[in-house]
């Protein structure tokens, strides 16, 4: 049930981790001269010139120069490119011209590897920078710069996108037994059948249908992690049920942890649990690519037996 070594994966984790895959910082400006931006697929990082924080980190399975065209874009219009199609050009755009900041970038080609292999090592790459320094990339998860007002008639974003972030709970090296109710530093539900979660039975489980976190699977038979998710955490294990097609239901058992968090940090927080799954087991499962699933996203593909459970 994980990918672990094809396309020599582990050692691509392990590439990552001690930042060998990443090439030498060359100036934003000069990126067009770096020769592996010619190759399709891989991370890149953006940091303000000479900082040792990194300003935001990306995964790309187009030509690693694409999305570099794309900030180049944002960042020589005049005006706030609050409509670029690159969702850091308008936080990198606002810190160069409040600050004056000029920017370096690398770039870690993955060649070989799927989409999903690269976002899973996109998360790691985060994660890594938030032990590193407490706090994510300061451009990630679609977030703009604190002092950029909200009186301004051209953004039209919603607040969480101006809060910062969460650091992290602890060591993405010491998360402890992915099975245990302790995992990745929360204290999780017990873990039931899958076939449990069903409208009649949810009076009787300590959830309701509001209750938003992060929910995880694993195969009752061996205790192989299948998936780790956030959002609607009703909502989305019972589609999953529907969705999943590669293990019989009776061998499918989920646990959840009830958050309050912005959306921003939950994906903060889900990176981290990602990355500590993939140190873990050196690879990911691959139902996680097979099925994601974030509960409002798939309401619109739902079959309509699965809508009428949802409203019933």
């Amino acid at each position: 049930m994980f990918q672990s070594s094809r396309h020599l994966l582990q050692k691509d984790i392990q590439s990552v981790l001690d930042q060998s895959a990443f090439t030498s910082w060359q100036e934003f400006s000069a990126f067009c001269q770096m020769p592996e931006i010619r190759q399709r697929g891989g991370l890149y990082a953006i940091r303000a010139h000479g900082e040792a924080a990194w300003m935001y980190i990306g995964a790309t399975n187009c030509l690693l120069i694409d999305p570099l065209v794309n900030i180049k874009r944002a960042l020589s219009g005049t005006t706030f490119p609050g409509h670029e199609p690159h969702t850091a050009g308008a936080h990198l755009w606002w810190r160069m011209r409040r600050h004056d900041v000029r920017y370096d970038v690398s770039v870690a080609p993955f060649p070989l590897l799927s989409p999903s292999e690269r976002l899973w090592l996109k998360s790691l790459a985060l994660a890594l920078h938030r032990q590193t320094h407490q706090q994510s990339p300061f451009a990630n998860y679609s977030r703009l710069p604190y002092d950029l007002g909200l009186s301004d008639e051209r953004v039209r974003f919603s607040q969480q996108r101006f809060q910062p972030g969460a650091p992290p709970l602890g060591s993405i090296t010491s998360f402890g037994a992915y099975q245990s109710r302790h995992w990745g530093h929360y204290i999780w539900s017990p873990w039931i059948p899958l076939v449990q979660l069903q409208p009649h039975s949810l009076p009787a489980l300590p959830l309701t249908r509001a209750d938003r976190g992060f929910f995880r699977l694993r195969r009752r038979s061996d205790g192989t992690p299948l998936f780790v998710g956030h959002g609607s955490i009703y909502t989305t294990l019972l589609v999953w049920q529907y969705r999943q097609k590669e293990i019989p239901l009776r061998d499918l058992e989920c646990s959840w942890v009830r958050t309050s968090l912005p959306n921003h940090v939950s994906r903060e927080r889900l990176d981290d649990l990602r990355a500590g799954l993939l140190l873990t087991f050196h690879g990911f499962p691959i139902t996680q690519s097979a099925c994601r699933v974030t509960g409002q996203d798939m309401a619109s593909s739902m079959e309509p037996s699965v809508t009428s459970l949802l409203v019933a």
